[in-house]
C-alpha cells in the first residue's frame, strides 16, 4: 500500500472516530456518513445521498459539485477538509438545519447561490484563498447576520453586514440577518451584484450609492419590509425583477438619469407609487405599469405558481451547468410549478392529458390514471391535479395553454374556476346551461376570444372573468348597444356616454366593476329588478352624485360605490347586507354635513365580503363599510344592542360617527332636525369631534338638535394597537403544547388570528386524494388540521397569503415521524399541493417549519 493511499485511509479513520466521539453510542449509525453515501465522478463529488445529520466530506474530494448537498434538510453540521478547491452553484441550497461554515483556505470559488435559503446558518468563515463569490451566495440566509473573511484574503472584505472585494467598488451581497433597518452603501460602491439584497427582510430603507450606475437583476428582491428606496443620479437602469416581492415599498423618487426599467423590475409590489419628472422615462414607466387587481392577482395566484429563476440560474461559470440541470426531465401533461413542486393538471374531460410543449400534441391516456413522469423526475416527485373536479372547472386549469383553441364544456359543469382558461388559445366558448358561476379572471386575457355564449343559467360572473378577450373588446366599442347583459340578466359592462343612465328593466345585477372609473356619469336610476350591486361595479365613479331607484335591492357588494360622492346614501328597507368599503367617500370633497348615509329599514344590514378582502395583502380593502361616513340616519326603533355584528359596528363594521333619528321632516322652506341617539366612537373620541350644526339630506337642510347630549358606545373599548401582532389559537389533541406554536408575517399592517385545529375526519378523504394525485402514492400515519387566519380587525377570513406567505412553526405532531415528514395542504378546489417544509430544533425540541400560502386543512404525513 503507497503511502497516499494509507494517508487517505487514515485520515478517514480520524473522521469516523471523531463523529464516534461527539455522538452518543445510539446516534452513531443514524448520524455518520458511509462513503457508498457520496457519489463520485473524478475527483468531484457530484450528489450526496446520506441522511447523517453531521458530515465530514472525504479528503479525496477536490471539488463539491453543484447542488450535491442540495434540500437535505436534516445536515446540521459539515466538516469541509483542506483538499476542496471549488464548491459549485446552490451546493448547500435549503439546508435549512445547517447551522455553520468553515470555507478552509484551499478553496478558491463558491458558486452562485451555494448557501442560499440555509435559513438556520448563524456563522461563516471564508478563507484566504478565496477569489471568487457567485451571486446570492447567502441569499434568504435569514439567521445570517456575521461573517469572517480571513485577513489574509486579498479579494474580499467584510464590514457590517455586507460583502465587498477589496477595495469596496462591488458589492457582492448584504447578509439577509443583517439586523439594522437602514442601510447607506458607500460612495465607493461602482458595482452591485445580482441578488445582493434578496430576503433582507428587517431592511426598511436603502441608500444607494452615489457612483452605482445600474440596480441589477433580483438585487432586492424578496425585502419585504423595504419602504424606501433612495437613487442616485449614478444609476441608469433597473433590472429584471430587481425588487421583486417588495411587498411594503411605497413612493419612491426615480431620477431622470433612468433610461431603462425592466417591465419586471417591481412584480409584486403592491403599494408602489413612482414619483418622476415629467417626460421622464421613469414617468412614462409608472403611466404604463399595470396596477390593476386583475394583474396582481394573477401575478399572486398564477404568475407566482409558474417557478421563478433559482438563485444561482444565469451565473456566468454555471449558466452552462444550470441549462442542464433545468430539463432533467419533461412532464406529460400541462404542468407547472407551485412552491417549487410539479404540479401536473390531468385533463379527465376528454381522457387525454394535455402536452407539457403548449403547441405539442395531445397524448391518449386513461382519466383514471396518474401522471406519468418521464426523464429524472419520479412520479412521487410530483402532484396531479385535474381539470375537472367536483362538478367545477378547476382553478387555472387551462391557463397559458396556448395551444388549446376550442373546448367544449360538460354538461355536468356548474362551475367554472379562477383563471381556469386565462391567457389560453381559445378562439370560442359556449359555457352550457346548467352552469352557475363563472370564476374570477377565468377567461382573462384570452386575446382571440371572439366568440362567447352565456346561458341563463349563469347567476354569478366575478371580476374579470371576461376581461381582455377579443370579445368584450367589441363590446366596449359598440355604442349603439351601450348595455352588456348576460347570463340571468347580468349587466357587466357600460358603453355608453350619458351623463345620466337609467339602467333598463330586466337587469338583475349590477355586475363587478360594470361602471369601475366612469368618471362621465353624474347620475343612475337602478331598475326595480335589480338584487345586486356587484363588487367594484360604480367604484371610481367620481361625479357620480345621484342613485336613484333600487327599492327591492338586496345586496351591495364590496367597494360598490368606493369614491362615489353620492349626496346623500340611502339604503333601502330591502337591503340585507353590505361589504367592505362600499361606501368609501374618504378624498371625495364632500364637507362633515354631507356625509350621511340613511337607513331606510326598521333593522339594519349584515357586513359581507367577497374574495377579494380574503386575500391577505389587499389589507386596504378589508376597512369600514361606511369610511368617511359621519352621520347615519336610522329608525326611531334602533338601539346600540342593535348595532353589533352590522354595518355600523365599531369593530367589524368599522364606523365611527353619530347615529341619529329624523326629529322633525324638513318640508320646502322649513328646517328639519335630527336628533343624536348614540355615537359609534370612544369617549375621548366623542370629546374632541365637532358635531355639525346643520347637514344636508336629501337637498335639505336639517339641524342636530342636541349636539351635546350624545350617548357614547363602543363595542370594543380597547383598540388592538398599532403593533402588527399573530395571535394563535389551539385546538388540538395531537400537537404538543411545548414549544408554542410561532407564526410569522412579512409585510402586514394589521393584527391578525391564526387558529389551529384538529380535524381528524380528513384523514380518509386525504389518504384517497393522495392515491390519486401521486402514482402509486400511500400514506402511513398523518395528521390532520384545520388553519384558518382571521383578520383581528373585521374577523373577515383569509383564504390566500400569496407573496406575503406566513412562516409557522410547530412542534413535531405526536403520531408521525421526523425522517421523512412531509406537509400538504387542500387547495381551493378541495385537491393536494405540496407544501414547502423543514424539520427544525427549538430549544432542544424537533420542530416543524412550513409556508403557508393557503389557510385551508394541512396534513403532516409519513410515506
Amino acid at each position: 500500500m503507497d503511502n497516499r493511499k494509507i494517508m487517505i485511509l487514515a485520515g478517514m479513520l480520524l473522521c469516523i472516530a471523531a463523529a464516534a466521539f461527539q455522538l452518543s453510542p445510539s446516534q452513531v449509525k443514524a448520524e455518520s456518513a458511509s462513503a457508498s453515501d457520496f457519489q463520485m465522478k473524478g475527483d468531484t463529488l457530484v450528489k450526496y445521498t446520506g441522511t447523517a445529520s453531521a458530515v465530514s466530506i472525504p479528503v479525496f474530494v477536490k471539488n463539491i459539485g453543484k447542488e450535491a448537498f442540495q434540500g437535505h434538510t436534516e445536515l446540521i453540521k459539515v466538516e469541509i477538509p483542506g483538499y476542496v478547491e471549488s464548491i459549485g452553484a446552490n451546493a448547500f441550497e435549503g439546508c435549512t438545519s445547517l447551522e455553520k461554515i468553515a470555507i478552509p483556505d484551499t478553496v478558491t470559488e463558491l458558486g452562485a447561490g451555494v448557501f442560499s435559503s440555509c435559513s438556520s446558518l448563524k456563522t461563516v468563515t471564508l478563507g484566504k484563498k478565496l477569489s471568487k463569490l457567485g451571486d446570492g451566495a447567502f441569499a434568504d440566509c435569514t439567521s445570517l447576520g456575521q461573517l469572517k473573511v480571513s485577513a489574509d484574503n486579498t479579494d474580499f472584505s467584510y464590514e457590517s453586514g455586507a460583502i465587498y472585494n477589496k477595495d469596496k467598488t462591488i458589492l457582492y451581497g448584504l447578509l439577509p440577518g443583517y439586523s439594522q433597518e437602514v442601510y447607506k452603501m458607500p460612495a465607493t460602491v461602482k458595482t452591485i451584484r445580482n441578488n445582493a439584497f434578496w430576503g433582507c427582510e428587517n431592511l426598511t430603507k436603502v441608500e444607494i450609492g452615489s457612483n452605482v450606475k445600474a440596480i441589477p437583476d433580483y438585487a432586492f428582491a424578496n425585502c419585504r419590509n423595504l419602504e424606501k428606496v433612495r437613487f442616485s443620479y449614478s444609476v441608469s437602469g433597473i433590472g429584471l425583477k430587481a425588487f421583486m416581492d417588495c411587498i411594503n415599498l411605497g413612493e419612491i423618487e426615480i431620477p431622470e438619469s433612468v433610461s431603462k426599467i425592466h417591465e419586471t423590475a417591481f412584480d409584486g409590489c403592491p403599494n408602489l407609487v413612482i414619483l418622476a419628472k415629467e417626460g421622464s422615462y421613469a414617468a412614462k414607466y409608472e403611466a404604463s405599469r399595470d396596477k390593476s387587481q386583475v394583474s396582481r392577482n394573477e401575478y399572486e395566484d398564477v404568475l407566482h405558481d409558474s417557478g421563478e429563476e433559482s438563485i444561482g440560474q444565469g451565473d456566468e461559470d454555471s449558466s452552462e451547468d444550470s441549462a442542464n440541470s433545468a430539463n432533467t426531465g419533461s412532464l406529460l401533461g400541462q404542468s407547472k410549478i407551485v412552491g417549487g413542486n410539479a404540479i401536473v393538471f390531468i385533463d379527465n374531460n376528454r381522457s387525454k392529458v394535455l402536452s407539457g410543449n403548449e403547441q405539442g400534441e395531445s397524448e391518449t391516456q386513461s382519466s383514471t390514471n396518474s401522471p406519468e413522469i418521464i426523464g429524472g423526475e419520479t412520479a412521487s416527485n410530483s402532484i396531479a391535479k385535474y381539470t375537472i373536479v367536483n362538478d367545477k372547472i378547476a382553478d387555472q386549469a387551462y391557463y397559458g395553454n396556448a395551444g388549446l383553441t376550442s373546448y367544449d364544456i360538460p354538461q355536468t359543469v356548474k362551475a367554472i374556476g379562477s383563471f381556469s382558461f386565462a391567457r389560453s388559445g381559445l378562439t370560442s366558448i359556449e359555457v352550457p346551461d346548467g352552469v352557475e358561476s363563472i370564476g374570477y379572471g377565468a377567461f382573462y386575457h384570452c386575446d382571440n376570444l371572439a366568440s362567447i355564449t352565456i346561458p341563463d343559467s349563469v347567476t354569478t360572473i366575478e371580476p374579470s372573468a371576461l376581461n381582455k378577450t377579443k370579445w368584450m373588446e367589441e363590446r366596449l366599442t359598440d355604442k349603439k348597444n351601450p348595455f352588456v347583459i348576460v347570463g340571468d340578466g347580468i349587466l357587466i359592462a357600460y358603453t355608453g356616454s350619458l351623463e345620466s343612465v337609467a339602467i333598463p328593466e330586466g337587469v338583475k345585477q349590477i355586475g363587478a366593476e360594470a361602471f369601475m372609473d366612469n368618471r362621465k356619469i353624474t347620475a343612475v336610476t337602478l331598475p326595480s329588478t335589480c338584487k345586486v350591486i356587484g363588487e367594484d361595479a360604480f367604484a371610481g365613479c367620481s361625479n357620480l352624485v345621484s342613485v336613484a331607484g333600487g327599492s327591492y335591492v338586496e345586496e351591495i357588494r364590496d367597494r360598490a360605490f368606493v369614491g362615489c360622492p353620492i349626496s346623500t346614501i340611502k339604503i333601502p328597507a330591502s337591503v340585507k347586507s353590505i361589504g367592505l368599503r362600499a361606501y368609501d367617500i374618504t378624498g371625495t370633497g364632500k364637507d362633515d354635513g354631507s356625509k350621511i348615509a340613511v337607513f331606510l329599514g326598521g333593522s339594519l344590514p349584515k357586513i359581507s365580503y367577497e374574495k377579494t378582502a380574503t386575500r391577505l395583502p389587499n389589507e386596504i380593502q378589508r376597512d369600514a363599510v361606511f369610511k368617511d361616513v359621519r352621520i347615519a340616519i336610522v329608525s326611531d326603533d334602533i338601539t346600540p344592542e342593535d348595532v353589533v355584528d352590522t354595518v355600523l359596528d365599531y369593530d367589524k363594521g368599522g364606523f365611527r360617527g353619530f347615529v341619529c333619528t329624523v326629529e322633525q321632516t324638513a318640508e320646502q322652506d322649513t328646517q328639519g332636525r335630527l336628533r343624536i341617539k348614540f355615537c359609534i366612537m370612544k369617549e375621548e373620541d366623542v370629546e374632541v369631534t365637532t358635531v355639525p350644526r346643520h347637514v344636508t339630506v336629501y337637498g335639505k337642510t336639517y339641524k342636530i338638535s342636541n349636539p351635546n347630549e350624545a350617548v357614547v358606545y363602543a363595542s370594543n373599548e380597547e383598540d388592538a394597537g398599532e403593533e402588527k401582532d399573530i395571535t394563535v389559537e389551539i385546538n388540538s389533541q395531537t400537537l404538543p403544547t411545548v414549544p408554542s406554536v410561532q407564526a410569522k408575517l412579512s409585510g402586514a399592517e394589521n393584527n391578525y388570528i391564526l387558529q389551529i385545529n384538529d380535524n381528524p375526519d380528513a384523514g380518509k378523504d386525504i389518504a384517497a386524494a393522495y392515491k390519486k394525485a401521486v402514482a402509486g402514492g400511500r400514506i402511513a400515519s398523518m395528521q390532520a388540521y384545520d388553519i384558518a387566519l382571521y383578520d383581528g380587525k373585521t374577523m373577515t377570513p383569509i383564504s390566500k397569503a400569496g407573496k406575503q406567505q406566513m412562516t409557522i412553526t410547530i412542534p413535531k405532531p405526536n403520531g408521525v415521524i421526523a425522517e421523512g415528514l412531509k406537509v400538504l395542504c387542500l387547495d381551493e378546489d378541495g385537491q393536494l399541493e405540496k407544501v414547502n417544509a423543514r424539520l427544525i430544533v427549538v430549544n432542544g425540541i424537533t420542530c416543524v417549519q412550513f409556508d403557508a400560502e393557503r389557510f385551508t386543512t394541512y396534513v403532516f404525513y409519513n410515506n
